[in-house]
């Protein structure tokens, strides 16, 4: 199917499990654009996941130089009623997200969902998975955006194996205290720290800065390959987990606690 240039959505989910949509170009899905005057997205997208939907196979689609190219949200049922449920295991499978005016990848409040060798190239985030939990970013390649992966309030997730180029940040984790949300339905039943981070075999090239975490907990680092970037690894707040068996060619490493250990790594530069 050609399902490209809507102004609102492309193809939009509610309540909607179990679906296979592969094959379809839903490029140019976005409102509020002006060729080189004025964008945003506007929470317009190629393809919307709202309220409910899980375990869908997302697979070989065109969804480019949309608001968003994948949006993915809990629902309201989750945030503001139960603080159960949630858009939950969803594959997401070799996709173009690329061209975004915000989200390449927009997956917030849901568990077990994978990403997985989609090409997400300049777009303002790359994936934003805010309070995303249990989350698998696998074998991606993520080039050419403001921020690569940008997660707040985030745990138990792995980011393995993906290729980042020329992104400003290519890794963005982070924590910030949030006492009116944590009254909520599911602020109640969800602990809201980001921790509990595997980030293994990513290889980075040419970011501005690799990792910049804030008051992140419990996160391992290995064998990731850091080349030509500026800044490897910037920590600010209360961090700790363990950096080692990296190959890093970066000019500044960081580490703001004692809790956060640099172990052994092949330095070069």
């Amino acid at each position: 199917n050609d399902m490209s240039f809507q102004s609102g959505w492309g193809i939009a989910l509610w309540r909607s499990s179990r679906n296979d949509i592969s094959n379809n170009r839903i490029d140019w899905c976005i409102r509020g654009f002006s060729h080189k005057v004025y964008h945003r997205g506007q929470d317009s997208a190629a393809i919307l996941v709202f309220e409910q939907c899980s375990q869908n196979v997302f697979a070989y689609n065109s969804a480019t130089h949309s608001g968003d190219g994948f949006f993915l949200y809990a629902g309201h049922e989750s945030l503001e009623r139960t603080g159960e449920g949630g858009s939950n295991g969803n594959i997401v499978y070799r996709n173009d997200f690329s061209h975004a005016a915000a989200n390449g990848i927009e997956s917030t409040f849901s568990e077990g969902n994978q990403f997985i060798e989609n090409i997400v190239e300049e777009c303002e985030n790359g994936i934003w998975a805010g309070y995303s939990s249990k989350t698998l970013i696998l074998g991606n390649t993520i080039a050419r955006n403001a921020c690569g992966i940008a997660i707040e309030h985030g745990r138990d997730n792995t980011i393995d194996g993906n290729t980042f180029r020329e992104n400003g940040t290519a890794i963005r984790l982070w924590w910030n205290p949030n006492d009116a949300f944590s009254k909520t339905p599911w602020g109640k039943k969800h602990d809201t720290k980001s921790a509990g981070w595997t980030v293994t075999r990513n290889h980075f090239g040419q970011d501005r800065c690799a990792f910049d975490l804030k008051d992140t907990t419990g996160i391992s680092i290995f064998e990731n390959a850091i080349e030509k970037v500026a800044t490897g690894l910037k920590t600010t707040g209360e961090c700790s987990g363990r950096f080692e068996r990296n190959r890093v060619d970066a000019q500044v490493m960081a580490a703001s606690t004692p809790q956060f250990i640099i172990g052994e790594n092949s330095w070069r530069g």
